[in-house]
C-alpha cells in the first residue's frame, strides 16, 4: 500500500531476506533485499523502496513550494489512477498544506521543476501527533 507519512514517524531499517529464518529456503534465496518500516504505533512492513517527499506547512500551493525553491514551476497533466510508474521515473515527491501530492523532476542543470499531480493525498494531521 502506497503512503506517505512524516518522517519522524517513520523507522527505516535495512532488510535482508537471507537472513530471515521465518522465511521459506527459496525465499531467503531469491528475494530481494528492501526496507522494513515502522511507523510510529503500527506494526513493521516490508517495501522495495521508500520515497522523500518535501513538505512544508508555508507550501500552501504548489507555485510557493516552486518559489521558495527558486526554481520555475512547470505543471504537467495529472497521474491517472490506472497508470503504471516505476520508481525509476520517480525522482521527488512533494506535498502542499492543502495535502496534493506532486511528482517532480529537475532536469540537470535546470531551474525548472516539472510536476505531476498524484492520486494520492497526505494527511497534514500526521505531523499533529508526532
Amino acid at each position: 500500500m502506497d503512503r506517505v507519512v512524516a518522517g519522524r514517524r517513520l523507522k527505516v531499517e535495512h532488510y535482508c531476506p537471507s537472513r530471515d529464518l521465518s522465511l521459506s529456503e527459496d525465499d531467503r534465496r531469491f528475494r530481494p533485499n528492501a526496507l522494513r518500516c515502522t511507523v510510529a504505533g503500527e506494526a513493521p512492513r516490508v517495501y522495495p523502496f521508500v520515497l522523500q517527499c518535501a513538505f512544508s506547512p508555508d507550501w500552501l500551493t504548489l507555485g510557493a513550494a516552486a518559489r521558495d525553491m527558486g526554481l520555475e514551476l512547470v505543471c504537467g497533466d495529472p497521474v491517472g489512477d490506472d497508470e503504471v510508474i516505476g520508481r525509476s521515473v520517480i525522482t521527488g515527491w512533494i506535498a502542499v498544506a492543502d495535502g496534493t501530492i506532486y511528482e517532480t523532476k529537475r532536469p540537470g542543470g535546470s531551474r525548472m521543476l516539472i510536476t505531476r499531480k498524484w492520486p494520492v493525498e497526505f494527511d497534514p494531521s500526521l505531523l499533529a501527533d508526532a
